[in-house]
């Protein structure tokens, strides 16, 4: 159960105490190391302590774990922009729309296959019931 751990830490960031928060979430992580949520945790606070080093180590583990994070992309895409690094950062916000448009272009194909259906179904019905009435 990590929850405990997500909720303390926020305590600790709530009072202004993010050490103690990175040490909450860490020891969360010892019991539970396939915790994204707690990974994200960390990286947000090394981000609000400006050590984008840190906090982009953190990301990196986050995609690891969940390569489609979207967090995660668009947090390293960002740290990167802004290190003067272009190239790379347009790598993640690349990787970032692809990940966000497949439920779209899936969405899409979706309805088109159904209008294919309905279209054949009316066309069908109409050409009998033309034939029929003839």
């Amino acid at each position: 159960m990590m929850l405990p751990y997500l909720h303390l830490s926020k305590v600790y960031l709530k009072i202004d105490q993010p050490k103690q928060a990175i040490d909450t979430y860490t020891r969360g992580l010892e019991k539970h190391p396939q915790a994204i949520e707690l990974m994200i945790g960390i990286a947000r606070v090394y981000e609000g302590l400006n050590d984008l080093e840190k906090s982009a180590k953190a990301y990196k583990q986050v995609l690891a774990l969940d390569s489609s994070n979207v967090e995660g992309m668009a947090s390293l895409a960002s740290n990167y922009f802004y290190t003067d690094q272009p190239e790379v950062a347009l790598r993640y916000y690349r990787r970032l729309l692809q990940v966000l448009m497949f439920p779209i272009s899936f969405l899409i194909l979706n309805f088109i296959q159904q209008w294919y259906i309905f279209s054949y179904i009316f066309f069908s019905f109409k050409f009998l019931i033309h034939h029929f009435f003839q």
